[in-house]
């Protein structure tokens, strides 16, 4: 730690004294923190919410399909099936780029991939 006296009253012709061992990289501080369970528990969350989003988009997937085969030609139930299709594969691409962000993010920080 730097000494807090004023450089004359400290004795050492005006140099700081710093202490051993007080200042760390950021790398050394968080080498010695065991982040395995942390980056294990956000994997886990990341693929089980990537899995719940393509059950979930298959089912909208199903559910454009059957409202356009009941359509009978009408063209606001078609456009309304196809209105929901394409929300649905805009879901899934929103799910596959957070996904793919956090493998970014990730990866920039230094989490191991695997």
């Amino acid at each position: 730690m730097w000494d807090s006296r004023p450089a004359d009253s400290a004795g050492d012709g005006g140099q700081k004294i710093c202490a051993a061992n007080e200042f760390h990289s950021l790398r050394e501080v968080f080498a010695a923190m065991d982040t395995g369970p942390i980056v294990n528990m956000f994997t886990q969350l990341i693929t089980e919410g990537t899995a719940i989003a393509l059950i979930v988009c298959a089912f909208f997937v199903m559910l454009a399909g059957y409202q356009y085969m009941t359509a009978g030609g009408s063209v606001r139930a078609i456009e309304s099936a196809k209105g929901s299709l394409y929300n649905a594969f805009i879901g899934l691409a929103i799910v596959v780029l957070c996904r793919v962000l956090a493998n970014l993010v990730g990866g920039a920080l230094g989490a191991p991939t695997g």
